[in-house]
């Protein structure tokens, strides 16, 4: 396939109507109830702090996932998966970070995709648009973004807006090859997140879109 069609920096308004907005907001919090019992990835949060904000970013995180799904399958021809293996839930009380879309596992010509999404409470803390990746653990917690592995390094990575889980639509705001993105990475805004975490910011997207697009 033709990556260069699919990638770049974007603005995509993707809109659910209630129904299927209604669908995917209860599979998704049921999602993060199941992932938050014992003995599950969410349980790694509850020794340091409260559940209900991890259990928020996995619902936005899922939401993520359907939108660009829906995009990606909709408007550039990429192989349907069954939408029940989105929501399937993993085992094991580390926390996780597989691949979001495995798409060549069904067409070993489309890339996998792993999704980041951001809202309105992002924007606020931020000034801008921004995503963050695990880059590296303390303590052995934690574990890292699974697009710092080499195995990723094919791999494209979509950035999503929604302004919050009641939103009925998103923006798909650029769609990036994992290979290209240390170039664009920066410290959070948060410093209790900088030794741990990367971020990607709009602003840097928009400034470097030629370059960009003449990398994908």
């Amino acid at each position: 396939m033709d990556i260069n069609s699919v990638c770049g920096v974007k603005n995509i308004k993707i809109v659910f109507d209630e129904a299927n907005h209604n669908s995917i907001l209860t599979k998704s919090r049921t999602f993060a109830e199941q992932m938050s019992k014992k003995e599950q990835s969410i349980d790694y949060y509850k020794s340091e702090r409260d559940a209900i904000k991890p259990k928020k970013d996995t619902i936005i995180g899922k939401i993520g996932e359907c939108y660009t799904y829906y995009y990606l399958t909709r408007s550039c021809n990429f192989p349907t998966i069954m939408l029940d293996k989105i929501f399937d839930v993993r085992c094991g009380s580390d926390k996780g970070w597989e691949i979001d879309l495995c798409f060549n596992d069904r067409n070993s010509l489309f890339p996998n995709v792993h999704v980041k999404t951001c809202t309105d409470f992002t924007v606020g803390v931020c000034d801008d648009f921004s995503w963050t990746f695990q880059w590296k653990n303390l303590h052995m917690k934690g574990g890292k973004d699974d697009i710092f592995k080499e195995s990723s390094s094919n791999d494209l990575v979509s950035f999503v807006y929604t302004p919050n889980i009641n939103s009925h639509y998103a923006f798909i705001k650029a769609i990036l090859p994992v290979s290209i993105l240390n170039d664009y990475f920066k410290q959070p805004v948060i410093n209790r997140y900088k030794k741990t975490k990367k971020c990607i910011y709009y602003r840097d997207l928009i400034e470097n879109e030629e370059h960009i697009t003449h990398c994908s």
